[in-house]
């Protein structure tokens, strides 16, 4: 099957660069599909972030 889409292998989000040696062509389907679950980790990842304390903010109004 002929690739119609171009495709970061490591996303840019996630710290992926805009060069030849991290791009590849695949088939719009499969394009969808690792984009899909690269959007899903993304949420994951947010979510995990927000429920951790923050640090420094542990004892809010303390010199800690």
């Amino acid at each position: 099957m002929a690739g119609t889409a171009v495709d970061h292998i490591v996303p840019v989000s996630q710290g992926g660069l805009n060069r030849l040696d991290n791009v590849r062509v695949l088939c719009q389907f499969h394009h969808a599909k690792k984009t899909a679950q690269e959007s899903a980790e993304g949420r994951r990842r947010a979510r995990s972030a927000r429920s951790l304390p923050r640090r420094g903010n542990r004892f809010p109004g303390s010199l800690e």
